[in-house]
């Protein structure tokens, strides 16, 4: 998350980090790598909820479906 100071009005504007948002190429790669060798999420050694672990998660699950909010699509 970003805070952003807009030139005229003077307000802070808070800018949400957006999904798929990675800080770090190498702990994404981390995280692919440990997939692909069969570790459990279980597995993501950062600490939960720090920009690491959400670095790891992106790598450990890239290439599997985004969930839906309203379900699973029912359309033949």
């Amino acid at each position: 998350m970003r805070w952003l100071l807009p030139p005229r009005d003077g307000w802070l504007i808070r800018q949400e980090q957006q999904v798929g948002d990675v800080v770090s190429k190498d702990i994404y790669e981390e995280g692919k790598r440990a997939k692909a060798n069969g570790t459990s999420d279980q597995g993501n050694p950062y600490r939960a909820g720090s920009q690491e672990s959400l670095d790891w998660l992106e790598g450990y699950t890239a290439g599997e479906a985004e969930p839906s909010a309203t379900g699973p699509d029912t359309d033949p």
